[in-house]
């Protein structure tokens, strides 16, 4: 399955390149700008940046979510060092493996993130929560993650994103989604 990935990345990744490499070119002015208008255009760079940032948000979060499904059961009040459910957790994670091979399959990460919140709620509830700054960060992260992509269903499409803010929202979303999972790792991190 690695092989697979890796090369749908790169060939997700190859319009991003030729853009960004067309700008970068341009802006050290070894390209006229009038040659890289082309790829100034927030249309070409939008679907470019959606080609290739989805597969690669979606494989952060694979790794957060697994991350986050080992760290939590230690921080558990009752000591039972147990999810709610094995099965959900390990729903949830092929569901975010699937969508980090396609963009195309990018919307079926709802789905994932609904038995994610679920099964993490879940478990808090069931067996409590030890409140130490590696968990609480770790939980912040994934919830900022949640709203954040909650958000960009609406935001970041190009049809709704000129009649609501009219600005490109995708770098906000892709910051967003940056701070998440550092704050994810960080408490990750902290805890090991």
């Amino acid at each position: 399955f690695l092989p697979l990935l890796m090369v749908t990345l790169v060939t997700r990744a190859l319009p991003l390149v030729v853009v960004g490499t067309t700008l970068l070119l341009a802006l050290y002015k070894i390209l006229p700008m009038s040659l890289a208008a082309w790829a100034a255009d927030p249309v070409v760079f939008q679907y470019t940046f959606f080609l290739f940032a989805h597969n690669l948000m979606e494989a952060m979060a694979l790794m957060v979510a697994s991350a986050m499904y080992a760290t939590l059961p230690l921080y558990l009040a009752d000591g039972s060092r147990k999810l709610y459910s094995e099965k959900l957790a390990n729903l949830a994670l092929w569901i975010l493996l699937v969508t980090s091979v396609t963009s195309g399959l990018h919307h079926f990460t709802g789905m994932g993130a609904a038995v994610s919140i679920f099964t993490i709620l879940a478990t808090i509830w069931q067996h409590g929560l030890k409140a130490e700054p590696g968990i609480v960060a770790v939980l912040v992260g994934w919830a900022l993650y949640i709203l954040d992509g909650a958000s960009a269903i609406v935001t970041s499409n190009i049809a709704w994103t000129y009649q609501l803010h009219g600005t490109m929202w995708q770098s906000g979303h892709f910051m967003t989604v940056v701070l998440s999972m550092s704050m994810m790792w960080m408490g990750v991190l902290y805890h090991h």
